[in-house]
């Protein structure tokens, strides 16, 4: 009686990279995980590490996190020759990019650093300017904001230099992030500002809304309020067509804040209450932060407008349905501020 040996790395990767080219979405993991599993040994060849590190990226893509994870560190034992510095700076940054889902910022700045170091000494630029964002990008992510800023700025510069539209954009929002909490505020609005240019013309729409409303915290908070109620109700239709109903939320506060600091205190008391409406209907709390910007404004509408026709103006808002609050909060002519209050 004869035995089939067992599949070898080689001939698992050639399968997983078949199933995931013909869209054998739960073939392909499958087969990562068992390739996962024949490389956890050690022992990559050197001409293994290019296809698993191809299967390592696609199951990311797809939303895995253990299994790349587990191919990228069997490949950096395959890395260890100075030729091989800017593909092991590449997979240091994925393993960061892992670390930092898991909020495991201090793993998540040492591999990037590491990644960093190598490759500018290999003078790979793409790949250092990956790096120099994770590590910034981590930073913003623990509200560390001074240093921050040095590592994003590089970053920005090599893209530029690059010619990365893409990655301009992902280093300009995290830079914005940082210089509007130090209060650089013209610089943070250009730097939303390019965001928005950038995703717009390639139809990325979670970062466009979110570029959007970063412009239109920083007009609130010099009252500039015409100016935040333009580009919170610019954000309002994309985040409807994406049903990101939270961002619907957060963008309906920002058009009421606006409208509060203008003296529309009804429309302002029912948009927020619009967007309470909102996250009571999907069982979400109101994060801390939220609660924390739109209290004041609130409590300040109730004592203006007196218990009982707060709680009218409330219900009214509160039971809008999401189109419908959109629809208001973007008004008849698109401009709140140039229409009379609602009759």
């Amino acid at each position: 009686m004869t035995t089939t040996p067992p599949d070898g790395l080689g001939t698992v990767l050639g399968r997983a990279a078949a199933a995931h080219a013909a869209d054998r979405t739960d073939r392909f993991l499958d087969l990562a995980r068992q390739a996962a599993r024949l490389a956890d040994g050690g022992g990559v060849p050197h001409a293994g590490v290019p296809p698993l590190l191809q299967v390592a990226v696609d199951a990311l893509y797809e939303g895995e996190t253990d299994v790349p994870e587990a191919l990228f560190l069997a490949a950096l034992p395959a890395l260890e020759q100075p030729e091989d510095a800017a593909t092991r700076a590449s997979v240091l940054h994925n393993l960061a990019l892992l670390a930092l889902t898991r909020e495991d910022f201090a793993r998540a700045h040492r591999l990037d650093s590491e990644g960093r170091d190598l490759a500018a000494a290999a003078g790979e630029p793409l790949v250092e300017a990956e790096c120099l964002h994770g590590i910034g990008a981590a930073l913003v992510a623990q509200r560390d904001y001074p240093p921050a800023c040095a590592p994003l700025e590089r970053c920005l510069a090599l893209f530029e230099e690059l010619g990365d539209e893409d990655a301009v954009a992902a280093a300009a929002h995290s830079l914005a992030m940082a210089r509007q909490e130090l209060g650089d505020l013209e610089r943070a609005r250009e730097l939303f500002g390019r965001c928005v240019a950038i995703w717009r013309a390639s139809g990325y729409g979670h970062g466009l809304t979110e570029a959007l409303q970063g412009i239109g915290e920083i007009a609130q908070s010099r009252g500039e309020y015409r100016e935040a109620v333009a580009r919170h109700a610019d954000a309002l239709p994309v985040l409807l067509e994406m049903d990101e109903l939270p961002g619907v939320s957060e963008s309906l506060e920002g058009v009421a804040l606006a409208l509060a600091g203008a003296g529309r205190t009804e429309d302002a008391v029912r948009l927020f209450a619009a967007a309470t409406g909102i996250r009571d209907r999907l069982g979400a709390e109101v994060p801390p932060a939220v609660r924390e910007r739109v209290a004041g404004d609130i409590a300040r509408a109730r004592t203006a407008l007196g218990a009982g026709p707060f709680r009218t103006h409330w219900a009214w808002g509160h039971a809008l349905a999401t189109e419908e609050a959109v629809a208001y909060a973007l008004g008849r002519d698109g401009d709140l501020l140039s229409r009379s209050g609602p009759e």
